[in-house]
């Protein structure tokens, strides 16, 4: 990987999250099952951060 490449991968973050309205994946779903699919599922929102790049635990690139 280039230099400058390689330097703009390490600076790469992302952040994970379970604000996705799953919810509004299940369609057939009835109004009551979707309330409280989002009632157990998306109550609590949770985030964490984390490199887009990484090193291969196997191979070490």
């Amino acid at each position: 990987m280039p230099p400058a490449l390689k330097a703009t991968a390490e600076q790469l973050w992302a952040t994970h999250s379970n604000a996705y309205d799953y919810a509004a994946q299940r369609p057939h779903a009835s109004e009551a099952d979707r309330r409280h699919y989002e009632e157990v599922f998306a109550s609590t929102v949770y985030e964490t951060d984390h490199p887009v790049v990484r090193v291969h635990p196997e191979t070490g690139e």
